[in-house]
Parts: structure tokens; C-alpha cells; sequence
């Protein structure tokens, strides 16, 4: 009994380590494979919740601290860029976007730092994100452990860890006010013609 406690608490243990950090993360349901093997998704359903809630935490406290070292350490320009994309879904979209795209994000098979850095640099609405990150992560760890076949190796970890790292820096350094502004301007020629 001691050895599983201590292997659920090894377990907890690197998964907060993995979601708190900004640089190189494993999503959730591949460490549980990578600790637990191929497990009966029913039996560990209370280790999965725990999992999901120790991966929501680090993930709200990576947005918290992001924010400020994102300001002191990142360039001007990209502050700005991640402040407009901000303005532009608060103004035109509400709360549902951030409840949407982070449960659509983290039902992906993507790790999420990205989604939290941004978040955290823009100071967008955490609670909300927190919210749809939580149940897009609970159901995605569900459905990917019982559909998953065999164990993952750590190299299919690396390689999920390299393309969350790349998502988060393409999401700050894109232009979003030339993107937007290109698309509004696309869109806006397209209802013109119709016309």
C-alpha cells in the first residue's frame, strides 16, 4: 500500500512540475501512462481526478507568474501584440471564448503551457480559462487513457513537449494586430461584393 501511495504522490509530484513550468511540459495523460502503464481508466478514475486538479493549479499559478516575467523580460512590441489580441476578445467575443478555446485546447492532445503563458502575459480571464482548461483536461485524460493501446515512451513525450513549446512561441510572437486587421478588412471586401 505504501508503494502505490508513494508512486500517486511521485506522480502528482512531476505532474505539477511539468504544468508549472513555462519551457517543456508532458501533457497529463502521458505521464499517467508513463507511471501507471496501460491502465483500466475506471480503476484510477480517482487518481485521474487528482491528476487533472494538481494540473489545473500549476497551470493557473504558470499563467500568474508568466504575466509579470513576460512584461520584464519580452520585448515592448510583443506585449503589445498580446494586449491587443486581448482587447480584441474582450471587446468582440465575451467570456465564451476563453471557456471555449481552453477546454478545446486542452481536450487536444497538446500540452497547454502555451494557452496559459498567453494568458497570462495578455491577462486574460483566468478563472474562466481555468474553468474550461479543467473539464477539457478531466475529459481528454479520460478518453485518451482508455483509448491508449500501449505504454508511450519518454521520445513521444519529447516530441508532444517540442511542439507545446513551439505553439507558445508562435502564439506571442504573431502579429495579431496585422492579423486581425487583415481579416476584418478580407471580410469586410467580401460582404461589400455581395452587395
Amino acid at each position: 500500500m505504501d508503494i502505490v501511495l508513494t508512486g500517486v504522490l511521485a506522480l502528482l509530484g512531476t505532474i505539477f512540475i511539468f504544468n508549472v513550468n513555462p519551457f517543456f511540459t508532458l501533457p497529463t495523460w502521458i505521464l499517467i501512462s508513463l507511471f501507471i502503464g496501460n491502465p483500466d481508466v475506471v480503476a484510477i478514475l480517482p487518481i485521474i481526478l487528482a491528476a487533472v486538479g494538481i494540473s489545473a493549479v500549476a497551470r493557473y499559478m504558470l499563467a500568474c507568474y508568466s504575466g509579470p516575467l513576460f512584461h520584464r523580460y519580452i520585448p515592448k512590441r510583443q506585449v503589445q501584440n498580446i494586449k491587443f489580441l486581448d482587447d480584441f476578445l474582450r471587446r468582440n467575443t465575451g467570456i465564451a471564448w476563453p471557456f471555449t478555446v481552453s477546454f478545446f485546447y486542452a481536450f487536444s492532445p497538446l500540452p497547454t503551457n502555451a494557452l496559459f503563458i498567453v494568458a497570462g502575459a495578455g491577462k486574460f480571464r483566468l478563472p474562466v480559462i481555468f474553468c474550461g482548461f479543467f473539464l477539457g483536461e478531466l475529459l481528454s485524460n479520460i478518453a485518451y487513457l482508455a483509448i491508449l493501446k500501449t505504454t508511450l515512451s519518454m521520445g513521444d513525450g519529447l516530441i508532444f513537449g517540442a511542439i507545446g513549446l513551439v505553439i507558445a512561441l508562435a502564439i506571442l510572437f504573431i502579429d495579431w494586430k496585422k492579423v486581425i486587421e487583415s481579416l476584418m478588412e478580407r471580410e469586410m471586401k467580401r460582404h461589400a461584393s455581395k452587395n
